[in-house]
């Protein structure tokens, strides 16, 4: 594994949608119903493959490089939280990689 980490800022918008698109069971709101009201979740160290991201670049994309893998994936986490009308001040800036 590389000596960095995929940057989460615990915003919730992955547990949000993958409730609503039926990825995970979803509660009232169509959130996942793991997702709490603090933005964690309830079963993180038994969390589905699904809402693992590193496990699924190791099995499924070990062949891109682990840095841009994690920009690309944070490009998509920014898009959802602007579909989801998230905080603008909780995007993730891709240079979060070059600390």
């Amino acid at each position: 594994m590389p000596n960095i980490e995929f940057y989460c800022n615990s915003c919730g918008a992955c547990c949000m949608v993958a409730g609503k698109a039926g990825i995970m069971p979803s509660k009232e709101d169509g959130s996942c119903i793991h997702l709490n009201k603090n933005n964690q979740c309830e079963i993180y160290e038994e969390r589905p493959y699904i809402c693992r991201v590193n496990e699924i670049w190791k099995k499924e994309y070990k062949d891109v490089d682990y840095k841009e893998f994690c920009i690309t994936t944070n490009k998509a986490c920014n898009k959802l939280m602007d579909m989801l009308d998230i905080d603008p001040d909780l995007r993730i800036d891709e240079n979060v990689y070059d600390k």
